[in-house]
Parts: C-alpha cells; sequence; structure tokens
C-alpha cells in the first residue's frame, strides 16, 4: 500500500546490509510521515506517550523501552535482513509484528542493525479511525507484554501517566504541523488520541 515506493527507496534499505564491510544483518526503514498533513498517528498518538508512560511509570530503567526509544519510526514496517538473521527471529503477522520484530532483535544484541531513511516523504493507504483502534490495542499489548513481569508498572498509574503524555504528543503535534505548513484538525487528533 505504499504510494511513494521507487527504485531508491528499496536501494536505501538493502545498502547497508549488501554493503561488503558495514557488517550489519538488518536494516529497518524510517521516513517521515506527512503529505499535505500530518500523518503517523499511532506511532505519534499512541507508540511514544505509552513508552514514555510507560518508562516514567516504573521504579526502575526498562531496557526494552529505552531500546524502542532508539528508533526514529519504530513502527515502520521495512526491513531488509540477511536470510541468517531471519532464521534466529521468531515472529508473527499481525499489526504488531514490527513491535514483536524489534523484541526479538533486543533479545539477539550481537546481530548489528541500524537505521536508513528511505524516502524524504512516505505516504499509503490509510485507515480510518476503527481500523487504527484495532493497531493500537495489538501494539500497545506487545509492548506491555515484552516487558518482564517483575519491572511491569502498575497498570494504573501507567494509564494516569498516559493521559498526561497523550495531552503532550497532541500538542506537539500541533506545533510540528503549523511549523511545517501542513494541516491539521485538532478536533480528529483528539478523537484519535481518545479512541487509543
Amino acid at each position: 500500500d505504499i504510494t511513494c515506493a521507487s527504485p531508491e527507496f528499496l536501494a536505501r534499505l538493502a545498502w547497508p546490509v549488501l554493503h561488503p564491510d558495514a557488517n550489519f544483518a538488518g536494516t529497518k526503514g524510517w521516513y517521515a510521515r506527512h503529505a499535505t498533513s500530518l500523518h503517523g498517528r499511532l506511532f505519534r498518538l499512541l507508540f511514544q506517550p505509552l513508552r514514555l508512560a510507560l518508562a516514567e511509570s516504573a521504579n526502575q530503567p526498562i531496557p526494552w523501552l529505552d531500546y524502542l526509544g532508539q528508533f526514529r519510526y519504530a513502527l515502520s514496517g521495512e526491513w531488509c535482513l540477511r536470510r541468517s538473521a531471519l532464521q534466529l527471529i521468531h515472529f508473527g503477522t499481525g499489526w504488531d509484528a514490527e513491535i514483536r520484530m524489534l523484541h526479538a532483535w533486543h533479545s539477539l544484541p550481537d546481530l548489528h542493525i541500524c537505521q536508513a531513511e528511505l524516502c524524504d516523504a512516505y505516504d499509503h493507504r490509510h485507515h480510518d479511525l476503527t481500523g487504527l483502534g484495532r493497531m493500537a490495542s495489538d501494539v500497545a499489548a506487545a509492548i506491555w507484554h515484552a516487558i518482564p513481569s517483575h519491572l511491569q508498572p502498575d497498570a494504573a498509574t501507567v494509564l494516569a501517566r498516559f493521559q498526561l503524555t497523550s495531552r503532550k504528543a497532541l500538542h506537539q503535534s500541533a506545533l510540528v504541523a503549523a511549523a511545517n505548513s501542513l494541516q491539521h484538525d485538532p478536533a480528529a487528533e483528539s478523537a484519535a488520541a481518545a479512541a487509543f
């Protein structure tokens, strides 16, 4: 469903893995999520606020959450992997596949991965808010279940913290849209954040 794919897109994704001196087992793509308006609602209004809420609610650092924070766009589904790496990583399909893939990679620190910017601005077929609700549920559950049980913070504390980080994400998104002259619908953004 990518509308901006090009030969350069694929070349940027594959180059780090194919280059003989790079020593990467995988590349994860990233890209800006905008066209005439700011996209990436699931990342901006669920993933980032939830990751921060979980980290701020925990009694000690959670390496998994720190690892997720290192990715420019953790929900991107564009990967290039060596076959040898694929044989070590077990993951399925579904809206949480990217999170489960990153968790599998996190458990294999000797396999080096890099990130590559694939294009200036990425666009694809967009989902309505109903479709995003299922994605949000799957992504949130995958992040939560990857936290070791002895490190999982209290769920009520996380929810209260998420409401704060979500409001900050809405404000930041409005500023990013304004600074880049992108269309912005505050009511639709608030509805998405509330649904998540």
